[in-house]
């Protein structure tokens, strides 16, 4: 489980320089928040004002550094707000607009209460992940990017834009937006996708996918996510899959938006297995918590999973296969297995969480989510990285349904 970071924002968040080594073990060490490119990539030294005292090295000109060097490179991000300002789009080499990564490449930062890097006076979105790098991203925020809008050719992924291999974690992604197009938080494409441990809040699409857009993707992995106050206007205001397989373990789908599936939409030819997720709370003209569309060759498979969203449209679709364990607030979802909950409240506490960590809704004392899931299928752990443990005089000896294991 990750601990929760210290909220720490003193006069260093104001200050150009950081107290910090410009190189930390074999990778950078960004040592400046200052938005400057790399003064020179010819000299092989990460550099963004030869004139200065000592190495400047700020994030842009280690990622340009890192991009123009080949094999794998680490940058740590210590504690202070990025903001990046050198605006222009559809550049390709890092030096204006979004953070283009066109190698392989490896970003820590100190948290994601204390590292924030801010795409607003760039006008474009944080990262664009090139097809065949690869891209992990851990320990901080990205917010407040913005894909660029060109009328009828507005580009998507507002926060980052992946065509290689992405992995998030311990990452806050919010606020940012996308036009007419998908992806406001994080659009994926043709490479593989792990997110863990992470919080997508309160991006806006023009189109699909507010959290998260999937088309035409390698296999991609959920695990102890929270999507919350995403809206898209069109499908999928946590995520949108089209043409992938997604897998979510541990996760919890709160308070999205979208015309349909206010939680999740599947698309044409994509597979879906959600293991001990909780869908709350979620609005859609049509399947406020799941939508697909209609497509025979869709699987969605659910087990241990509460959904419990406008009880009426909870699901529309081709129908669910139920693993076993799951609670409909309703009974759109269709749950046939003898262990299933249909029409029932899952009496849920609202969502909250600890500084730094995940947001989950904690099940209440009398829900009856308590030790009804299928045991087969349970992870060791919850959400929070609790293990799903029995509970001494608390129902029967088996695990609970939904993202977060009660404790008493």
């Amino acid at each position: 489980m990750l601990r929760p970071a210290r909220f720490v924002f003193s006069l260093a968040l104001a200050l150009p320089m950081l107290a910090m080594p410009a190189l930390a073990g074999d990778g950078l060490g960004v040592n400046s928040t200052l938005d400057l490119p790399d003064a020179d990539l010819r000299d092989g030294i990460c550099d963004a004002d030869l004139e200065a005292e000592g190495l400047q090295i700020t994030l842009r000109a280690a990622v340009m550094h890192a991009n123009a060097t080949p094999g794998a490179d680490t940058i740590t991000l210590p504690a202070g707000l990025y903001k990046l300002t050198r605006g222009g789009f559809d550049e390709q080499e890092a030096v204006l607009g979004d953070l283009d990564v066109t190698d392989d490449l490896t970003i820590v930062g100190a948290g994601w209460t204390d590292t924030i890097v801010d795409g607003r006076k760039a006008k474009d979105r944080v990262f664009d992940l090139h097809e065949g790098s690869s891209l992990v991203l851990e320990g901080f925020t990205v917010r407040r990017g913005a894909a660029p809008f060109k009328g009828d050719d507005d580009q998507r992924g507002g926060g980052i834009q992946s065509e290689g291999d992405l992995t998030l974690r311990g990452m806050l992604v919010t606020q940012c937006k996308t036009g007419d197009n998908d992806g406001a938080g994080v659009s994926h494409q043709v490479g593989s996708l792990l997110i863990e441990d992470s919080l997508l809040t309160k991006n806006r699409s023009g189109d699909d996918g507010a959290g998260l857009d999937i088309s035409d993707s390698g296999p991609v992995e959920l695990r102890r996510v929270t999507f919350s106050k995403n809206r898209a206007k069109a499908d999928g205001g946590a995520f949108e899959a089209s043409v992938g397989a997604v897998n979510a373990e541990n996760c919890t789908f709160s308070a999205n938006k979208a015309s349909f599936g206010g939680a999740i939409a599947l698309e044409v030819n994509s597979d879906l297995t959600l293991v001990n997720c909780t869908l709350v709370k979620n609005r859609a003209k049509s399947g406020s918590g799941l939508f697909d569309d209609l497509s025979a060759l869709d699987l969605l498979e659910l087990a241990n999973c509460i959904v419990a969203n406008n009880a009426a449209t909870n699901y529309a679709g081709n129908g669910i296969t139920s693993l076993g364990g799951n609670l409909d607030s309703g009974t759109s979802c269709g749950f046939d297995d003898p262990s299933d909950l249909q029409d029932a409240d899952p009496r849920l506490e609202k969502l909250a969480g600890a500084l730094g960590q995940t947001p989950v809704h904690a099940l209440r004392s009398d829900s009856p989510c308590i030790d009804a899931g299928n045991d087969r299928l349970c992870p060791p752990a919850d959400q929070l990285g609790q293990a799903r443990v029995d509970v001494a005089e608390v129902g029967s000896a088996l695990c609970d349904i939904g993202a977060s294991e009660f404790q008493p």
